[in-house]
């Protein structure tokens, strides 16, 4: 096949999704990367850390293996919890708070409130640095009312809800648009050989691949109209993207219209958009958008290379399209053989 307008878009077509899936797999891969630490926890937590290590932590200096196992002298309940509270005032308790005693220090432990009973003094969580809200409203209340506790609790947290959920929801949404994505590229790659693509496939309807290719390219390589990815030329109507690829025999061509779209913003008008909608004798549509008068220029050039085609919309027609085709379609081709006559 000639190296010409049909093969060039082809090759464009498989180099844009190669290189879009390659780009939102580098995208997958850079969100586990920067999440490394969290599935080094992930797979290889929970640590064993001692009381030492635990008093030794700082805020804003966490180590790497941060999903742990701490083993205290003994916990108890501050009486503190984590609430929401929905619009008819009934409160829901999200969370509790515990202080585990760690050698001479107290580690808050943020935990589920179902475990707030069978609670031990080994804990399993992720350390984090204390937040600010457990700061003021647990910490800063516990020693207002119990002084003799002021500095005793650590920098840090530990959390004991929910650590893996997240972690497993991430693996299943990365892997599979990762897959997808290896699907892409290895279709595009198959792809590499422009006698494989579908559109090849798809001029096939109109005879010899080949020689519908080159009769394209022919024209594509004329003077004919453009209006963004939409090629028209006297034999073809051609629309090419980045992903897609479609071809109409002008012949083939029965009904085209341009479609107004009125966009809202609270109720209120705010924009316009328009459309080129054009059917064939298949009910394939090939669509365009454009400014206002770029649209009715390109129908009004796609009816002069096929003037037997209806122009314009009704409610009417609409109806006759959607259920009784044949009868739109034998009206127009009556109207071709009247054009072709004249």
């Amino acid at each position: 096949m000639i190296d010409g307008f049909v093969e060039q878009q082809i090759r464009r077509n498989n180099r844009s999704q190669i290189l879009w899936a390659l780009f939102i797999l580098a995208v997958v891969i850079g969100a586990f990367v920067i999440a490394g630490d969290y599935y080094y926890n992930f797979f290889f937590g929970p640590f064993k850390v001692s009381s030492a290590q635990v008093i030794s932590y700082q805020a804003g200096n966490l180590p790497r293996q941060y999903y742990v196992t701490v083993t205290g002298r003994e916990v108890e309940d501050t009486g503190y919890d984590m609430y929401h509270t929905d619009n008819s005032g009934n409160k829901t308790t999200d969370a509790s708070y515990m202080a585990l005693l760690v050698s001479n220090r107290l580690l808050l432990v943020k935990v589920p409130p179902a475990a707030l009973q069978t609670a031990t003094a080994t804990m399993t969580g992720a350390l984090v640095d204390l937040p600010s809200d457990e700061q003021t409203y647990v910490i800063q209340n516990l020693e207002s009312e119990y002084p003799n506790i002021k500095g005793a609790f650590l920098p840090v947290m530990l959390d004991t809800t929910d650590f893996k959920t997240n972690g497993y929801a991430g693996l299943v949404v990365g892997t599979l648009i990762a897959g997808i994505c290896l699907f892409f590229i290895i279709r595009g790659i198959m792809r590499s050989d422009p006698e494989r693509h579908p559109f090849m496939k798809q001029l096939a309807r109109y005879g010899q691949p080949e020689f519908i290719a080159s009769s394209i390219d022919m024209e594509m390589d004329g003077e004919h109209t453009r209006v963004g990815p939409l090629h028209v030329s006297p034999k073809w109507l051609v629309l090419n993207t980045l992903s897609l690829m479609k071809v109409e025999r002008m012949e083939d061509l029965v009904w085209g219209y341009k479609l107004v779209t009125q966009h809202r913003t609270y109720g209120i008008p705010t924009m316009k958009t328009y459309s080129a909608m054009i059917y064939d004798r298949n009910g394939t549509l090939i669509s365009v958008a454009a400014k206002e008068d770029v649209i009715t220029q390109l129908l009004t050039e796609v009816k002069q290379h096929a003037p037997w085609m209806i122009a314009g919309y009704s409610k009417e027609l609409a109806d006759a399209w959607r259920k009784d085709r044949t009868r739109v379609i034998a009206a127009v081709d009556a109207n071709k053989q009247g054009v072709q006559q004249v």
